[in-house]
């Protein structure tokens, strides 16, 4: 295992403030050459959020379609969303399935059930799941500000027309969702290729 204690920074604090949706903190480090730097990172209520790739029994996807203000442009995502505090990630995914698409699984794997950094300037960790055999069986529950089109597409689709051209936030989730399938032998490339 590499030692990278080398490159840790000495953290001498940090301020938070609120946005609209998100909380900000800006962490203030001691550089190598003594100065120091400030740096802005966003952080979640919980610290986590999930990404859940969720396919119905006919290999369609299901796609959360929204505009995104970051962008700026519609995007079509998997359900994602962050656990509230004290949820189980694992029961916050399920939950945010339904919140945004009205699909339940019908079974669900975790890809990443250790969590992955998401960014150089986040301080959440994101997971990762696989949900196979979804259904429709709730209405949608859409909170405040959330101005979703559920749809569902093929994977080849998806794959080639959203995922490859760079449609998809947390693509990462959709990529790790491909490469388990792929592995498991769910799908094969011809599923997928263009």
């Amino acid at each position: 295992m590499d030692n990278d204690e080398h490159m840790r920074l000495k953290k001498l604090g940090e301020k938070t403030f609120k946005g609209a949706f998100k909380t900000f903190k800006t962490k203030t480090f001691e550089m190598p050459d003594g100065t120091t730097a400030d740096y802005d990172v966003t952080t979640a209520k919980s610290g986590e959020f999930a990404v859940c790739v969720a396919l119905t029994s006919s290999m369609e996807i299901v796609i959360s379609k929204e505009f995104r203000p970051g962008p700026e442009k519609v995007t079509y995502d998997p359900p994602m969303g962050e656990s509230d505090p004290g949820e189980d990630i694992n029961v916050a995914v399920v939950r945010e399935l339904r919140e945004e698409s009205g699909y339940k699984p019908g079974r669900i794997i975790s890809l990443n059930p250790g969590g992955n950094v998401v960014g150089p300037y986040d301080d959440k960790a994101g997971y990762f799941y696989l949900a196979l055999d979804c259904e429709q069986v709730h209405e949608r529950e859409l909170g405040e500000n959330e101005i979703i089109e559920t749809i569902t597409m093929p994977l080849r689709q998806f794959v080639n027309e959203k995922l490859r051209k760079g449609l998809v936030c947390h693509a990462d989730g959709a990529w790790a969702a491909i490469d388990y399938m792929l592995q498991a032998k769910i799908i094969t490339l011809d599923d997928i290729a263009a």
